[in-house]
Formats: structure tokens, C-alpha cells, sequence
């Protein structure tokens, strides 16, 4: 075949693939096979529930799209996660949330915050709890605990304070070691309009109860006299938070009732002693025998107090900075400039 022959019968072969495959085209306003119509009023293929769920929570529904308002793109993620609860599907959410939770995913944690208020308040109770059970390592900051706290109470009626998050809120407590728990309390005093102490008046916080043990009579046998047996643990519970660390006692007497309570739980007595002028005559006042933790604390929190008036000296404030590594939040305002 000549190279004119061949070239003629590659461009009637073109041409004739070409023309049928018009015939099978699809047009731009039509759906490919497996395609559903989206928000342009074009076709797209749809996501799984768990890439959407992912997309959700990374990006959020905050910010608008050319073809969807903010109003739209938050009703069908509310949607949506009802519609997996519903279906069964809770436990997937929540496993996609952790994921980004924890892989710092998420630029903005409003999401996060808001589909977490969801699960530890949805319908399922496998899910509730591990949900609730998630909020004691997963939310880092007690600026996330208010968030979250925030939206749960708003994912239902009432204040949603039940058994299960009064339950969190005392293991995410305990799980803090004294300094941490008194450096979140004073950086996180409030936001979202919770503030700590509210917490504590909701949740209840009361340390394990461990029984007294207990004298009871048991009747003779035979016409023998009766005998009091000691029983252990069968007494009544054991009063205040004799159960809990000292340093922890410390930091939620500050937060209720300020330093000379939390001063108070350690020395004992009927009266609030007097705030110590400096830190040698705190030093001074302290038992010999108070273990490190409480005593770093009660010097922690004295710190912060001192910085917060408004007449510190500022070569006072900087040393209080620089010994126990205060946050910027604590400090009085002619200190921030």
C-alpha cells in the first residue's frame, strides 16, 4: 500500500470514529452513569459517607460557595449526621472525628466542637458514651472543653448535664495532674460564656467514694450473747475530697472561692487566712511536710494573683513570669503593652 493509500485509510478510519461516537455522547446538562445533580445544576459523582463526613469537619460549613449559602451547607451536615445516627452509622462519625481530632486536621475547631456536642447527646447510646468517653483525652485545651460543652447543651433540650458528662467532666479533672489543671484554670477561666466555675457548679465534681468501715451486731447463736462485728467498707462515704490530690482540692477551692480558701484547704482551721504579702512569707506559712505538687501549686496560683493586680511592680512580674511560666491571659493590663 502506498503511503497516500495508508494515510487515506487512517483518516476515514478518524472520521468514522468520530461520528460514532456522537452518537453515543453524553451532553454537558446530561448525567454520566453513577452521577448525581449538585449545586451548580451540573452532575458530580457522589462522595462516601465517610469522605463527607471528613469534609465536614476539616472544612467546616462556615464560609459560603459560588452556588451554596452558609445556611445551605450547614442544614445538610446537620442533616447528614442525623441521618448516619439514625442508619447506624454513629460510631463511623466518631471515628472520622477522632481521626482529624487528634491528626490536628481541622484548621477551625467549630465543627469539631459542634458534630462532638451532637454524638455525646444523639439518640444512641453506644455512641453517646463513647463519644462523652472521647472528651476526656481528645479535647486538649479547656478552651475546647467550653466549646464543646456550649454545643452540647444547644443539641437538645435542657441543660444536658446528665450522669455521662458530669462523668467526663470529673475524669477529664483527675486526668490533669495538679500544675496542669491549675495552669488550664487560670490561662481558660471562661470562654464561650462558660467559665470554669460553672462547670464545677453543673458537674458536681466529688471525688470516688470510698466506704468507713462499719460496727454492726450480730445476734449469738444458741443462746449466746450477741457480738459487734467491724465490717470494712460498708460505713457511709467518706466526706470532702479526702480521696482526691491535695494540689487538685488547691485549684478548685481557687476557682470557687479564690487563693485564701485554697490557702485554707491546706492549712485547716475555721477562718480564711490572709493572702501573704510575698513569697517568702507564703514559703513560711506552709507545713514542713506538704508534699511538692501542693506546694508548687499554692505558689503557681499565688503568682498568678500577684501579677494580676494592677500595682505589680513590673520587675516583680517579669521574675513571676519567667520562675513558673505564666500565660499571657493572667497578666494586668499595663503588663500586655
Amino acid at each position: 500500500m502506498s503511503s497516500r493509500s495508508a494515510k487515506t485509510s487512517m483518516f476515514t478510519t478518524a472520521v468514522t470514529g468520530f461520528a460514532e461516537s456522537k452518537e453515543t455522547e453524553v451532553t454537558q446538562s446530561a448525567p454520566l452513569k453513577g452521577q448525581k445533580k449538585n449545586h451548580a445544576d451540573g452532575y458530580s459523582y457522589e462522595v462516601t459517607p465517610e469522605t463527607y463526613a471528613r469534609r465536614v469537619i476539616v472544612m467546616g460549613t462556615t464560609s459560603p460557595t459560588y452556588y451554596s449559602t452558609v445556611k445551605q451547607l450547614t442544614d445538610e451536615a446537620a442533616q447528614f449526621m442525623a441521618e448516619q445516627v439514625d442508619a447506624g452509622n454513629g460510631m463511623m462519625i466518631l471515628d472520622v472525628l477522632r481521626s482529624v481530632q487528634d491528626s490536628h486536621s481541622a484548621p477551625k475547631m467549630d465543627m469539631t466542637m459542634a458534630v462532638l456536642g451532637f454524638l455525646t447527646r444523639c439518640s444512641d447510646d453506644a455512641v453517646r458514651k463513647a463519644a462523652l468517653e472521647y472528651t476526656v483525652p481528645g479535647l486538649r485545651t479547656f478552651s475546647q472543653r467550653y466549646a464543646w460543652l456550649k454545643c452540647h447543651m444547644a443539641s437538645g433540650n435542657g441543660k444536658g448535664f446528665g450522669r455521662g458528662p458530669k462523668r467526663a467532666i470529673q475524669q477529664a479533672i483527675l486526668a490533669l495532674t495538679p500544675k496542669q489543671l491549675a495552669y488550664q484554670g487560670t490561662k481558660y477561666p471562661q470562654r464561650e460564656g462558660i467559665a470554669f466555675s460553672h462547670i464545677l457548679d453543673l458537674a458536681h465534681p466529688k471525688p470516688t467514694k470510698t466506704k468507713r468501715p462499719k460496727t454492726i451486731k450480730v445476734e449469738g447463736v444458741d443462746g449466746s450473747a450477741p457480738e459487734w462485728v467491724t465490717v470494712e467498707g460498708s460505713g457511709g462515704a467518706t466526706a470532702g475530697y479526702s480521696d482526691w490530690p491535695l494540689g487538685t482540692q488547691v485549684v478548685l477551692a481557687y476557682v470557687k472561692h479564690g487563693f485564701a480558701k485554697a490557702l485554707q484547704r491546706v492549712l485547716g482551721g475555721g477562718d480564711a487566712p490572709a493572702v501573704p504579702p510575698t513569697h517568702e512569707v507564703l514559703e513560711a506559712m506552709l507545713p514542713a511536710d506538704l508534699d511538692t505538687d501542693t506546694k508548687e501549686v499554692l505558689t503557681y496560683l499565688w503568682s498568678v494573683d500577684t501579677v494580676k493586680t494592677e500595682d505589680v511592680a513590673e520587675a516583680t512580674a517579669v521574675e513571676l513570669v519567667n520562675r513558673h511560666n505564666l500565660p499571657r491571659e493572667v497578666l494586668a493590663t499595663k503588663l500586655l503593652n
